[in-house]
């Protein structure tokens, strides 16, 4: 029997002899289908949320499920976590994983017990408003699709991880020689064992989370504290716990319990989330290595000379902190993905490093000198003289130009042949506004205003907006009058907002985002223009619109805002236009008549041209900004707006690439807007162009098949 009131989100089952039990089940389907538990409990009321979307644009994974389960742990409640038609234990974050809860996933939390009303209300306001964007990306150079996990005379390609290039001596990191007991034991002897262990493990990952985070950063440091709540989880212990009732001993049962977690996750569909097994075998070994002796002398990586390339099936998040930078010049690994904690622990430590490298790699012989080339994504054997001297040299010298470039990032980027191209920056608040000046930016090229709406919970108000920009834009003018283009907000697709729904689209990144939303929602978008126009000085602030595709869009988008503008009696502001789409760039021509310049978004504009999504676990690789096919759109789009004598800037990860900048000066951009660190480089790249060259191996690059083939061009 079951009793269902939709009017107060509750489902209410009962244990009475003949009837069918909808009990609180742990449905995370191990292999080991006996472990499956269930509640026994007779009768019990569940309180359902809504249904809720998840936030976090790079989904529910190690991190913030670990965050999840922390909250979970302040209430005594029962707490279940559903998608689809799959339900799992909400305490435990192996069974969260397996959900492969992603961005703009609908989930629904139900609870049970004294506490349940604000265990309900604290995960729900915790799943929508958890935004963490990932700032541990990195723009690097992908290997050549057809020869990736090839060798070629005596090259290893991989996917690159962590960017860099190193000459150093192969060190092989064999698998570890684990011998598992498998006597018998008793049930009173051995969980004292396991217990013990378990609790010597949180105490190094204790220490061990301390370390990173002086190290590099708290963020990183995010990584153990997830493995922690892998020692507790319930799912692990549980299978443990059931073998040493059956007289297996701990390390059998640990070892078992661990292993089956860790395959079940490896298979799942998600990448980034097969990829948290690599989590799962580091907090199981580091228990199992508490219970029994193992051998693993291999791993003593302080004890290595300096210049060592570690090459390895695989390494865990522990070792990689461990991994001491003046010992270790780099490593490769035959396993893994560029978006695994591993890769991001690399990047933090500045270790050059590639993955997923072909396994014929693991023969290389120890003392081997090797290149590791982690920018093309590829290890290389049968070095000459030659190359190891250039290897050398080029370091050093990117050494020089980087101080160089930050002592030089006040003057202006001019090419040798005296054409001036402005270096903006792309920012999102006050404070990235204060390191982009300081570094010696031109103007701000993007103001991604959406992370104002995205901080809270419900719509800002036009005086908060007013202050925000305001503070920016003071900072940016503090030497100088300096151009500030804020881009109008861009939700939707990738960047929801709780407070403004959006009907769920099978295809969100073709739906409801940027300028639509914004059209869509006309109260909102005047409040954003009212805002943007209180700002002073005025005379340098640019406003531009984002995913752009009609030019009915920018008739009624300029129209708002002159009618804000006669409302308010200011000026009229430059208005501008993101090319970001297929459609834009094709008639450039034509909305070149309408604006004041455009912006070319190439991250967007690459994932709609190729038809990849750039966060595509797979596939992400292979869209490159570069391809020829993104190169004629821009060429385009350049043409139009010379021709109709406006400018033309990039604010895409392109404008940041060193190899991208003299193909963009080439086809006729005028401003790149970069990460903030890439500013004194950028500026320094183009002091050394010449424009007539940059404009031949434009055209070189156009008549190239592949991303591949222009990236290899001089």
């Amino acid at each position: 029997v079951l009793l269902l009131d939709a009017n107060k989100h509750k489902v209410k089952t009962s244990n009475t002899p003949g009837q069918t039990v909808l009990s609180n089940q742990h449905l995370f389907d191990f292999k080991a289908a006996s472990y499956i538990t269930k509640d026994s409990t007779s009768e019990e009321e569940f309180t359902f949320s809504d249904s809720i979307t998840i936030a976090n644009p790079s989904g529910m994974h190690a991190r913030p499920s670990a965050e999840f389960i922390s909250i979970t742990k302040n209430f005594s409640s029962k707490v279940n976590v559903k998608k689809g038609t799959k339900t799992v234990n909400g305490k435990s974050l192996v069974a969260l994983l397996s959900l492969e809860m992603e961005h703009n996933d609908i989930i629904t939390i139900s609870v049970s017990g004294s506490d349940a009303k604000e265990l309900l209300a604290e995960l729900s306001n915790f799943i929508s408003n958890n935004k963490e964007l990932s700032n541990n990306s990195t723009t690097i150079n992908p290997p050549p699709s057809s020869t990736n996990g090839i060798k070629e005379d005596g090259i290893f390609y991989g996917v690159p991880a962590s960017e860099g290039k190193a000459i150093g001596k192969v060190f092989q990191v064999g698998l570890i020689d684990l011998k598992i007991p498998s006597h018998t034991s008793t049930p009173e002897k051995e969980t004292p064992i396991l217990e013990n262990a378990i609790s010597k493990s949180k105490q190094e990952l204790t220490t061990l989370a301390i370390n990173v985070s002086n190290k590099s950063g708290k963020e990183n440091a995010k990584i153990f504290h997830a493995h922690m709540e892998l020692l507790e989880d319930p799912d692990i212990h549980l299978i443990a716990v059931e073998l040493i009732k059956k007289n297996k001993n701990a390390a059998f049962a640990w070892h078992t319990a661990y292993t089956e977690v860790a395959n079940t996750l490896a298979e799942l569909r998600n990448e980034n989330l097969a990829a948290r097994a690599s989590d799962i075998k580091d907090v199981g070994l580091r228990v199992l290595k508490e219970i029994i002796p193992v051998n693993d002398n291999a791993l003593k990586f302080d004890q290595l000379p300096s210049g060592t390339i570690l090459i390895a099936p695989d390494l865990t998040p522990s070792e990689t902190a461990r991994l001491d930078k003046n010992k270790i010049s780099g490593f490769a690994t035959t396993f893994g993905g560029s978006t695994s904690h591993v890769a991001i622990i690399a990047r933090s430590l500045g270790i050059p490093a590639i993955v997923g490298t072909d396994q014929e790699v693991l023969h290389l012989k120890n003392n081997q000198e090797v290149l590791l080339n982690a920018e093309d994504g590829f290890l290389k054997t049968n070095l000459s003289k030659e190359e190891v001297a250039e290897t050398i040299r080029e370091n050093k010298k990117k050494d020089e130009e980087n101080k160089i470039a930050i002592l030089n990032s006040k003057k202006m980027a001019i090419t040798t042949d005296g054409k001036r191209i402005e270096v903006a920056a792309n920012i999102t608040n006050v404070d990235d506004a204060k390191k982009a000046n300081k570094l010696g930016c031109d103007g701000i090229g993007l103001f991604r205003s959406e992370f104002i709406f995205m901080e809270s919970e419900k719509e800002p108000s036009i005086q908060k907006q007013t202050e925000v920009y305001q503070a920016a834009l003071d900072e940016i003018s503090k030497t100088e009058n300096k151009p500030f283009i804020i881009r109008t907000l861009d939700v939707g697709g990738d960047k929801p907002l709780s407070y403004l729904p959006i009907p769920q689209e099978e295809n969100p990144f073709l739906g409801e985002r940027g300028i639509r939303v914004s059209l869509d929602n006309p109260e909102l978008f005047r409040n954003q223009i009212k805002a943007i126009l209180s700002i002073r000085p005025l005379d340098k602030v640019h406003v531009m619109f984002p995913m752009v595709s009609t030019l009915a869009e920018i008739i009624t988008a300029k129209k708002i805002v002159t009618e804000e503008q006669n409302n308010l009696g200011v000026k009229k502001i430059l208005i501008g236009i993101m090319v970001e789409v297929p459609s834009t760039a094709l008639m450039a021509d034509i909305f070149a008549q309408h604006v004041d310049f455009f912006s070319i978004g190439a991250n967007d504009l690459t994932q709609y041209t190729l038809a990849i999504d750039r966060g595509h676990s797979k596939l992400a690789k292979n869209a490159d900004g570069l391809n020829p096919s993104i190169l004629k759109l821009i060429k385009l789009t350049c043409e139009a707006a010379k021709k109709n004598n406006i400018w033309v800037g990039v604010c895409g990860g392109i404008a940041s690439d060193l190899q991208a900048i003299p193909i963009l000066l080439g086809l006729g951009v005028n401003e790149l807007s970069v990460s903030i660190p890439m500013i004194p480089k950028v500026k320094s790249k183009i002091r050394e162009l010449n424009l007539q060259e940059c404009q031949k191996l434009a055209i070189t690059a156009l008549n190239c098949a592949s991303a591949f083939e222009v990236r290899k061009l001089k």
